[in-house]
C-alpha cells in the first residue's frame, strides 16, 4: 500500500512510540496513563529489567503517521521445557484495523524467527512479573492500579492474527458486606485447621531487605507459571520500589513456618484516580500520599513453595492483614487477577483476562 510501512523503532523514534498510547485511549477517562521515563527506560534496555532483554520495537505508519506499535522481546530467562526461550509481543498499541494489526505481528514473529524463537506469547511485555494480558470483559469497571486495560476490539485483532488463549485469570469486585463474609468463612477455615507457622509483616520502606527476602523464595513460589521468567535482585527491586511506597506496614507479609520463609502475599491501597492524574509524569509518584486516602483495597498476590500448598496458609496469609485494612475503613475490594479457584465459589468474576499464545512452528 503506498505511503504504508513498518518501520524498526530506533531511540530516535521512542517518543512517537510512547506517545501513541495517548491517542488509542484519548476517548477513555479511565485510563491510566503509563509512566514515561519508566517505559523509555525500559524499551531502550537502560532498566535493571530489560538490560537483559533482546527487544526490537516497531512502528506502522500510513502517510507518516503512527497507527501502530508492538516490540517483540526475548527475555532469556522465559525458555520453554527444551530450554529455547519463548518469544513475546509486547507494549501492543493499535487502531481498530486488522491490517495494521497482522502487518505489526508479522514484523515482530519475523523478528523472533531470525532469533530462533518457535513459540510466541502476547501481549507479554517480558514476564508475569510485567504488565500483560488483555482484558476480555469488565470493560465498565473502574480499573484498579496495575490493571491490564485495553480498547475492547484488541482482543479480536490478536484472534485475527492467528493467536489462541493460553491462560485466562478473573478478578472479583467485591463490596464491604460481602468481604465481611468472605473474611468469617476464613476464620471458620482456620478455626479448623490452624497453619503451623507464623505471619511476619514485612517493612515496605526499607525496600532492599524486604526485597531481598521476597527474592529468596520467588522461583520456588512462582516456577511453572504461565510467562514466569526467574529475575535477578536488581531487577526485583526496581519492580517493587514504586509499590512498596505505597504500601501500608501490614500489606506485605512473609509466612514463617519452622524459621523457614515458605510463602508471602501482598495487597495494597488502590491509587488508580491519583496515578492518573499524574498524566504519565513519573517524578510526581508518590505525592498524594498523607494528602488523599484510597477507599478500594487490592488482594493481589499469596505465593507458596509448594510443601505449603496443601495446609490453610494461603488463607491465614489473606485473613490476617485483610481484617486489619477493614477495621481501617477500606469499602470497596478487588481479589484481582486469579485463576478461578475457590472464590468462584462464593462470588460471581467481575472482570476477565487472557493471555494470547501462538506457534512459529
Amino acid at each position: 500500500m503506498v505511503g504504508v510501512s513498518i518501520v524498526p523503532a530506533r531511540r530516535k523514534d521512542l517518543p512517537e512510540f510512547i506517545e501513541f498510547s495517548w491517542s488509542i485511549y484519548a476517548n477513555d477517562p479511565l485510563w491510566i496513563p503509563p509512566l514515561r521515563e519508566s517505559l523509555v527506560q525500559e524499551i531502550s534496555g537502560l532498566s535493571a529489567v530489560s538490560c537483559r532483554w533482546h527487544i526490537q520495537p516497531f512502528l506502522y505508519k500510513s502517510n507518516g503517521v503512527v497507527r501502530g506499535r508492538i516490540a517483540a522481546l526475548i527475555n532469556p530467562k522465559l525458555v520453554d521445557h527444551n530450554g529455547i526461550p519463548i518469544g513475546q509481543l509486547g507494549y501492543f498499541e493499535s487502531v481498530d484495523d486488522p491490517d495494521v494489526a497482522e502487518a505489526l505481528v508479522d514484523a515482530g514473529t519475523e523478528w523472533l524467527r531470525e532469533q530462533g524463537v518457535r513459540d510466541v506469547l502476547a501481549p507479554c511485555n517480558g514476564g508475569a512479573h510485567r504488565l500483560y494480558r488483555l482484558l476480555v470483559r469488565g470493560f465498565e469497571k473502574t480499573p484498579f492500579l496495575f490493571e491490564p486495560r485495553n480498547p475492547p476490539y484488541y482482543p479480536r485483532l490478536l484472534e485475527h492474527c492467528r493467536f489462541e488463549p493460553r491462560g485466562r485469570w478473573f478478578s472479583y469486585d467485591l463490596t464491604l458486606q460481602e468481604m465481611r463474609g468472605i473474611l468469617e468463612r476464613l476464620r471458620s477455615i482456620l478455626a479448623k485447621r490452624p497453619p503451623r507457622g507464623k505471619i511476619v509483616p514485612l517493612p515496605p520502606d526499607r525496600k532492599q531487605e524486604t526485597s531481598a527476602r521476597v527474592h529468596a523464595i520467588l522461583d520456588e513460589c512462582w516456577s511453572g507459571h504461565i510467562s514466569y521468567a526467574p529475575m535477578e535482585l536488581d531487577e526485583m527491586t526496581e519492580m517493587f520500589s514504586g509499590l512498596l511506597s505505597i504500601m501500608g506496614p501490614y500489606d506485605l507479609t512473609m509466612f514463617v513456618q519452622d524459621h523457614r520463609d515458605v510463602g508471602f502475599g501482598f495487597m495494597y491501597p488502590d491509587y488508580a484516580a491519583q496515578v492518573r492524574a499524574l498524566a504519565g509524569n513519573t517524578a510526581r509518584w508518590g505525592e498524594w500520599l498523607g494528602k488523599s486516602r484510597a477507599t478500594r483495597l487490592i488482594l493481589s498476590t499469596s505465593a507458596l513453595v509448594p510443601k505449603a500448598r496443601k495446609s490453610s496458609t494461603a488463607v491465614a496469609q489473606i485473613a490476617g492483614p485483610l481484617d486489619r485494612r477493614i477495621q481501617e475503613g477500606f469499602q470497596e475490594f478487588v481479589v484481582a487477577l486469579v485463576i478461578e479457584g475457590w472464590l468462584s465459589r462464593l462470588a460471581k468474576p467481575t472482570r476477565e483476562y487472557v493471555l494470547y499464545g501462538r506457534s512459529l512452528g
